[in-house]
């Protein structure tokens, strides 16, 4: 609900809020509201993504958490990518990044956080491999097939 709310206001006023980002008080409190909205509507929905994977089981649960993951990712980027001056490689770069925060970040955090709370993990391989296979489809098709 606050991401739709915050998309009417944003819609409806959005010129007047961002014409003068020189104003630094009313650009912060801009960034931190509109950070607290992306969060929580990202929680939202990765909240809901794992009540599916729960029901789903292994290795079909392992690929909703990545797609609804993915998703969220590759919409926050495709949203800057609109905004933006005609750049050829910035999709490519994009696509680069959202990899990178996906294995890197996503995964490196599940890892440090399964270590710090239950020192020693198991590791479900159908599952990661699922995630292995979705991940390097995803990168063949979006940083190979379109050189």
């Amino acid at each position: 609900m606050a991401g739709v709310v915050t998309a009417l206001i944003f819609f409806t006023f959005g010129e007047a809020l961002l014409s003068d980002l020189e104003n630094h008080g009313l650009t912060v409190v801009l960034f931190f509201g509109l950070f607290g909205v992306m969060m929580w509507g990202s929680f939202g929905v990765v909240r809901h993504a794992d009540a599916v994977a729960e029901r789903l089981g292994e290795p079909y649960g392992t690929l909703v958490l990545t797609f609804s993951v993915i998703v969220i990712e590759v919409a926050l980027l495709a949203a800057i990518m609109l905004h933006g001056q005609n750049n050829p490689t910035l999709a490519h770069d994009v696509m680069f990044a959202t990899l990178m925060i996906v294995l890197n970040g996503m995964v490196g955090t599940a890892l440090l956080i399964g270590a710090l709370r239950y020192w020693e993990q198991e590791c479900n391989l159908t599952g990661a491999r699922s995630f292995l296979v979705v991940m390097s489809a995803l990168s063949i098709v979006a940083l190979v097939l379109p050189k």
